[in-house]
């Protein structure tokens, strides 16, 4: 079993690491199904997070990913179902202390920010800003530009009107009037005509 192994490794050792831990947490959380632990397996387990914890303060200051291993680690043992209750309520115990408790624990601080580096970010932050708003501004033209040309693209002309409909009634308007008879002869006008 894979979980005898690591507890194995972990008995011998007198210094812990974030990967140790990692080990430990992940041996409990993806034991198959058909592995058992039993009484036997969870004393050896209890005792070697008893044995790290004694020492947890030490290991979280010299190694920053050792305090997230470790609260990972006790947040999933504390929920198995082999440990007895006292021996979940300790690890509970352990949980709240190295968390915060009364004190808390005093893991290194973050790096203070370098006021250079900081100035050069604030630089660097200033000129994209300009450049996002001189971009804002391209773009906004070429939206204009767009819909100008969706506009000109759907355009129609209006339409002319059929060249076969306008002769019939230009030929009317250009046709000379009949002279009205009134039934007087015009001067020219012959007895034959009539």
């Amino acid at each position: 079993m894979y979980l005898s192994s690591v507890l194995d490794t972990l008995s011998r050792k007198s210094y812990y690491g974030a990967e140790d831990l990692y080990k430990l947490n992940e041996a409990i959380f993806n034991l198959p199904e058909n592995d058992i632990v039993t009484g036997r397996h969870a004393q050896r387990l209890f005792k070697v997070l008893e044995t790290i914890s004694k020492d947890t303060a030490k290991y979280c200051r010299q190694d920053e990913s050792f305090f997230y291993d470790y609260v990972a680690l006790i947040g999933c043992m504390q929920n198995q179902h082999f440990f007895s209750p006292a021996q979940s309520q300790t690890m509970l115990k352990w949980l709240h202390d190295i968390i915060g408790g009364k004190e808390g624990l005093n893991l290194p601080k973050a790096k203070a920010e370098d006021p250079k580096a900081t100035a050069a970010l604030k630089d660097k932050v200033a000129k994209l800003e300009k450049e996002n708003a001189a971009l804002q501004a391209e773009l906004a033209q070429f939206r204009e530009l767009s819909q100008a040309v969706q506009m000109f693209q759907t355009f129609s002309a209006p339409k002319a009107p059929k060249a076969d409909a306008a002769k019939p009634a230009a030929a009317k308007k250009n046709k000379p009037k009949k002279a009205k008879k009134t039934g007087k002869k015009e001067e020219g006008e012959t007895a034959q005509e009539e």
